[in-house]
């Protein structure tokens, strides 16, 4: 489920936007908020001016993994009258005479040098530009979540155990509830301060508001299915109703806390920017969902085998 979502996201992300390929390079077709949002990969963008005058920028990725701000190589050309796929694939060679580099430009520059003028295109250039078609997706693709899925296996492992601990300890089941409600406000802080959202800038409170409204409900869902309805002989109907809150219900959770802290961080911010959904943080946040729910079942499976080997023997 994961590796097919993923990479429909690729596909719908990369394939269909792909509007120039020539001598090796695969270049997509992005928009303006794609454009000026934090990213790694080169991008060419043309703006043309009300005088009709072209105006072309090139961005070779961050710096030093700094976020914070941009350097754009400015290039203008006397004559306007190639067509701009000259100007974009040139662009990528570096076979344009850039005259000018401006240097530490922050969000709100570079906002504003986007939205100038009377007419914008951008491209950016693919990360397997070198070799096109469904086997170009095999080194981009986030096969990472699969790997995930076992880290949420060993770390609910590691709670599991803890827990039983603390049940031994204390003879009650007050730690464990306790030990809960700290891992769940410590799981809220911490994506919190990731910042995985799909616009930019962002606030914490807006993403502390997102990250309740998406981790409470789905945790007070599993926690009905386990102590209401689990039984030996529907476990693999239980295990089905797990994944359907996390990843159903969590993605249309997901939803609604995007909606409700984007207008959060929009009423703040006096330029803001959201990006389209395929291969941006909403996506990422799907495949996140999807590698927990992984983890929770093939835990519940070894909890499973476990008690049936200890009826058995």
């Amino acid at each position: 489920m994961v590796v097919l979502f993923l990479f429909g996201a690729h596909y719908l992300r990369y394939q269909q936007n792909i509007v120039l390929e020539k001598d090796g390079y695969q270049i997509i077709k992005i928009d303006k908020s794609q454009t000026i949002l934090p990213h790694k990969e080169p991008i060419v963008f043309i703006i043309e001016t009300e005088s009709n005058e072209k105006e072309i920028y090139k961005f070779n990725g961050y710096e030093h993994e700094d976020f914070s701000v941009t350097n754009l190589y400015y290039y203008k050309p006397k004559q306007s009258n190639l067509d701009n796929d000259f100007y974009f694939i040139e662009g990528f060679k570096n076979n344009l005479p850039f005259d000018k580099k401006l240097e530490d430009l922050s969000f709100e520059q570079l906002y504003d040098i986007v939205n100038s003028g009377k007419h914008f295109e951008s491209r950016q250039l693919i990360q397997h530009n070198l070799e096109p078609g469904i086997f170009g997706y095999i080194d981009t693709m986030p096969l990472i979540f699969m790997a995930l899925g076992f880290v949420a296996l060993i770390i609910l492992k590691v709670v599991d155990v803890i827990k039983f601990l603390l049940n031994k300890v204390f003879k009650n089941k007050k730690a464990e509830v306790i030990l809960t409600m700290l891992l769940l406000i410590f799981f809220i802080f911490l994506l919190t301060n990731i910042r995985l959202a799909p616009w930019y800038p962002t606030s914490k409170i807006a993403l502390f508001i997102r990250n309740m409204i998406v981790i409470i409900p789905i945790f007070i869902g599993l926690r009905v299915v386990k102590n209401r309805f689990f039984k030996t002989d529907k476990f693999w109907k239980n295990q089905f109703i797990n994944f359907i809150i996390i990843f159903l219900c969590g993605y249309l959770l997901l939803c609604l806390g995007n909606h409700i802290a984007f207008l959060i961080d929009k009423s703040n911010f006096a330029k803001i920017s959201h990006k389209p959904f395929f291969c941006t943080h909403d996506s990422l946040a799907i495949g996140f969902l999807m590698a927990f729910a992984i983890g929770l079942i093939l835990n519940n499976l070894i909890n499973e085998l476990i008690v049936v080997r200890s009826i058995t023997e």
